[in-house]
């Protein structure tokens, strides 16, 4: 899939790198095999770059692949670059760019309050054996029910209006279509 050239080596030694030492602050999570040549979401395919190794990165990927591929790696890179009219985003000015970008949105606190929420979440087993088998109990006990009426239409289903709601319906009706067709 990767060229064996010195942009491959570059990249493997940026990925390298970075999980033997991991950042603290600003991070972006990156996809060693994109998604687009075939990578996954699992942990192992995932690196947390600064945004200048981000771009790097993306840079070298571009550099490192042939043919279709190669094409989408390059946009990737392009659409990374953020191009405008007058000048071309550099590696420097576009991690200062995403930098503040995250500060101004408060992106950076929510990805420490999620991150922290997660690390609660999945390191406390949620269901005790207790709640387990309440939740058994409860299935079984409803399985044994006659199902739950349906709401909404025919719910008025077997009864019949007073003659009084008769015709406060059909003044409501009424009311209702000449208002449309006037």
């Amino acid at each position: 899939m990767f060229l064996d050239n010195k942009y491959t080596k570059w990249y493997r030694s940026l990925v390298a790198n970075r999980q033997a030492n991991p950042l603290e602050g600003y991070v972006e999570r990156h996809h060693i095999i994109p998604h687009s040549l075939g990578g996954t979401d699992d942990s192992d395919n995932l690196v947390a770059f600064s945004a200048r190794e981000h771009y790097i990165a993306h840079l070298l990927l571009a550099r490192m692949t042939t043919g279709h591929n190669q094409h989408k790696m390059i946009k990737a890179a392009w659409m990374m670059s953020c191009q405008t009219r007058d000048y071309k985003v550099n590696s420097r000015l576009y991690e200062s760019l995403r930098k503040e970008h995250a500060r101004l949105n408060g992106l950076e606190e929510r990805r420490k309050k999620t991150s922290e929420s997660m690390k609660k979440y999945h390191s406390v087993n949620r269901w005790t054996d207790e709640m387990r088998q309440k939740a058994r109990e409860t299935a079984l006990s409803n399985a044994s029910k006659p199902p739950a009426r349906k709401k909404g239409k025919g719910t008025f289903s077997g009864k019949t209006h007073s003659e009084e709601s008769k015709a406060r319906i059909s003044a409501a009706r009424k009311a209702y279509w000449a208002k449309r067709k006037g």
